[in-house]
């Protein structure tokens, strides 16, 4: 046991004290802890990544025995830099730094529990990589004999990945982690789909790479029986025996820069750096001057964003904006621009990626230039409503709120910046959308005219979904579902209400427009397509009452 876990407990249990002397108190406590049903949804998340590890499993089943294996080097290398990344993120910029600067912890003790975090994370990889073994030891009915060499290899790859990000956490932080390892991660989910001869050259590829030993020794000394490929376990002893001493130095070199607060924003610190320019007088610059008489103090402001220089996209939004609009849009950026653009750009490439697929009959089946074109339009449209800072959770003295929280930007306003910017993604994406729809039934034998058809409706349900979607950003933070009164229930009956009739206008949209016959489709079709932006757009409105005269609270308690 930790020696800080009994003082932990006693903390707590000194705190319920002092909380059951006051009734108030007691009652906003049990309030805002985790419910059962929160603890519950915790637990199924973790059985949900278990029961997407075997469904990519079964994906890969068809592709030969080597799939697995070939999965699990592409995510064991993708995991490696992304957990880098996350280390890096937790010691330097993340909210629990946030608290513990506040507190008299030392480096080292937060360093520490930095580290327990990161290494119990990290066991997914060892149950992926079970899984992967395991997989293999199923299907080729090795026996126990085979069990226990899943279990070693599983170890031993969990251990050399831990090796592996303690190595790269100590090079220089000057290289795209982030880039790096989303682009491993798209290239593990790619793998899924290919076929079994391309599966075997990847394989033969990608050997090089360290996550790749130990499966590789796995198949040929497990699984054929060969120690041809045991040489390579010199390599990996050498990773893991430096494991000590390379965990050793990360935490003696803990921190390599001073550490900021991660929760300063950006622009204050420019502000600050500029306030000469912007004419700020500083507290020592008043008092050299405080006996002038015509002393002129000139108020500072956030410089504004350049919209025209960073990305066409965001020039177009620019120019969609009012003034008004375009400094609320500063702020729900998050100070930062040029996502949407890069974005689009990610797309048009995996879309084209999915072109060469849909153009190769002979190697791809139909269904993956789908899944490449759903992957594609994911990166490019804003389908769940888009990431927007100004409205992500922050932690402050304690409690969580939303950014946005405190700032004079009214429901209205922000929603109308969030519904502009995310048709304008809508627009730009539409001609590529339609094209990979018309080649896509080209494929499919189908008229190019009816892919462009079912493309465009496919748009319009997505688009009729966006008010829904901006409920939920603003929804997002709040207490509407966790405290119920008499305004919350009558919300959410209202709103699950209209959802309910939201989704039967989309049931005959998709009835219209497949199975009624061909002469009396489009009153039906046009009638419920309709009402579903009319259902969409009264679900905004009235969580717009309940937003604004209901008693929602945007502050609690963290971790509650």
């Amino acid at each position: 046991m930790s020696p800080y876990k009994p003082l932990a407990q006693e903390i707590r249990k000194l705190a319920r004290e002092e909380l059951r002397a006051s009734k108030a108190l007691w009652k906003e406590y049990k309030r805002t802890r985790p419910s059962v049903s929160e603890r519950i949804r915790k637990r199924l998340g973790l059985i949900g990544l278990s029961y997407g590890a075997v469904i990519l499993l079964a994906l890969a089943r068809h592709s030969g025995p080597k799939a697995p294996l070939l999965l699990l080097a592409l995510y064991s290398a993708a995991t490696v830099v992304g957990r880098s990344n996350a280390l890096f993120n937790t010691l330097y910029r993340s909210g629990d730094l946030a608290f513990y600067m506040h507190v008299p912890v030392t480096d080292k003790h937060f360093f520490g529990y930095a580290w327990r975090n990161f290494l119990k994370s990290s066991l997914w990889v060892w149950f992926y990589s079970f899984l992967a073994f395991d997989y293999l030891t199923v299907i080729s009915k090795l026996g126990p004999i085979g069990w226990t060499a899943a279990v070693i290899a599983s170890t031993l790859q969990w251990l050399l990945i831990v090796s592996l990000v303690v190595v790269v956490e100590l090079l220089p932080p000057s290289w795209p982690k982030t880039k790096i390892g989303l682009s491993l991660y798209l290239l593990t989910f790619c793998a899924i789909f290919l076929p079994e001869p391309w599966v075997s050259l990847a394989w033969r590829g990608f050997l090089p790479l360290p996550t790749a030993w130990i499966p590789h020794i796995f198949e040929r000394g497990v699984f054929n029986h060969e120690s041809g490929s045991l040489f390579l376990l010199i390599p990996i002893l050498l990773f893991l025996v430096s494991l000590p001493l390379t965990s050793r130095r990360l935490r003696e070199t803990y921190p390599i820069v001073e550490p900021t607060y991660p929760l300063a924003s950006n622009a204050a610190v420019d502000v600050e750096q500029d306030d000469d320019e912007i004419g700020v007088v500083r507290e020592e610059d008043w008092q050299s001057t405080k006996a002038t008489s015509n002393l002129r103090v000139t108020p500072a402001h956030l410089r504004g964003l350049d919209w025209n220089s960073s990305g066409w996209i965001e020039g177009l939004a620019g120019h969609l904006l009012n003034e008004r609009e375009k400094k609320s849009a500063d702020f729900l950026c998050g100070g930062h621009l040029g996502l949407w653009s890069s974005l689009w750009r990610l797309g048009l490439k995996v879309a084209a990626i999915g072109v060469v697929a849909l153009l190769l009959p002979k190697l791809f089946a139909p269904w993956i230039g789908i899944a490449i074109g759903a992957v594609a339009s994911f990166f490019a449209l804003p389908v769940i409503g888009g990431r927007w800072e100004g409205m992500q959770l922050i932690t402050l003295s304690g409690t969580v709120r939303p950014a946005c929280a405190g700032i004079p930007l009214s429901y209205t306003e922000m929603s109308r910046v969030l519904a502009k910017i995310n048709l304008l993604r809508y627009a730009v994406w539409l001609p590529i959308f339609l094209v990979y729809g018309a080649i896509l039934a080209w494929r499919l034998q189908m008229a190019p005219l009816l892919g462009i058809k079912i493309t465009a409706e496919i748009l319009l349900v997505l688009i009729s979904f966006q008010p829904i979607l901006i409920v939920g950003h603003h929804s997002y933070g709040t207490n509407d579902t966790k405290r119920l009164n008499l305004h919350s229930i009558v919300a959410i009956l209202v709103i699950g209400s209209i959802g309910i009739a939201y989704a039967v206008c989309l049931t005959i949209v998709f009835i219209a427009t497949e199975w009624a016959p061909e002469g009396s489709r489009a009153v039906p079709a046009v009638a419920a397509a309709t009402g579903m932006f009319f259902c969409s757009l009264l679900i905004w409105f009235c969580y717009k009452l309940f937003y604004n005269r209901g008693r929602l609270d945007t502050m609690r308690v963290a971790g509650g």
